[in-house]
C-alpha cells in the first residue's frame, strides 16, 4: 500500500511566526496533534506538535500568545514520500520514535501526512487478503518501538520516580 492512498487529502500546517495560542487553535479544529511549519512555498521547516505546545507553556514564565512556532519547533524532520508504502512508513516511525510523518516531494514541499492512526486503519490480520497493507504485527511492533524509553531509567534505584 502505498502512501498517497494513506494520507488525507487536506493537511493543517503553519508557519514558523504562528503564535503558539493560533497553532494550538488549528490543532484543535483540524483534530490532529501535530502541524509541519512551513515556509511561503510549503517547503517543511520543522514540526510542531500539541506536546511541545504543552511542554513550552508549562516551563516558561510566558502566554502561548507570545511564543512563535519556531521557539519551540522540532528542526529535525522525518519524511516520507507519497509513493513510499507504508513499510517504510513503518520503518522510519520504528527508527526514529515517531507517529506521523509529513509526506514531502523531493524538493521538501509538504504534500500531505501520515500517521499510526492512518495506519492502523488500513491494517489487516495476518493472512489477510490484502498484501500491501500493513500487518497488525507490523504495527504492534513500531508502537513497542516508538513507546520504548531506552535512556529512561527502569528502577527506583536508578531514579526511576520523579518528585516535585
Amino acid at each position: 500500500m502505498l502512501i498517497r492512498e494513506l494520507s488525507p487529502t487536506y493537511v493543517a500546517s503553519c508557519h514558523p511566526d504562528t503564535a503558539l495560542s493560533e497553532a494550538a487553535t488549528l490543532m484543535r479544529e483540524h483534530d490532529c496533534g501535530i502541524l509541519p511549519v512551513v515556509d511561503g512555498a510549503y517547503k517543511v521547516l520543522g514540526v510542531l506538535t500539541d506536546r511541545d505546545i504543552c511542554m513550552a507553556v508549562s516551563s516558561r514564565d510566558v502566554l502561548a500568545s507570545e511564543l512563535r512556532a519556531r521557539d519551540v519547533m522540532s528542526t529535525t524532520i522525518h519524511t516520507i514520500a507519497a509513493g513510499d508504502t507504508a513499510a517504510q512508513a513503518l520503518r522510519v516511525m520504528r527508527k526514529h520514535h515517531v507517529r506521523r510523518l509529513p509526506i514531502t516531494a523531493p524538493d521538501g514541499v509538504l504534500e500531505g501526512i501520515v500517521s499510526l492512526n492512518d495506519l492502523f486503519l488500513a491494517a489487516r490480520p495476518v493472512g489477510g487478503n490484502q498484501p500491501m497493507s500493513p500487518s497488525y504485527e507490523d504495527l504492534i511492533q513500531t508502537m513497542k518501538a516508538i513507546c520504548s524509553h531506552p535512556s529512561a531509567p527502569t528502577s527506583k534505584a536508578e531514579g526511576g520516580l520523579a518528585h516535585i
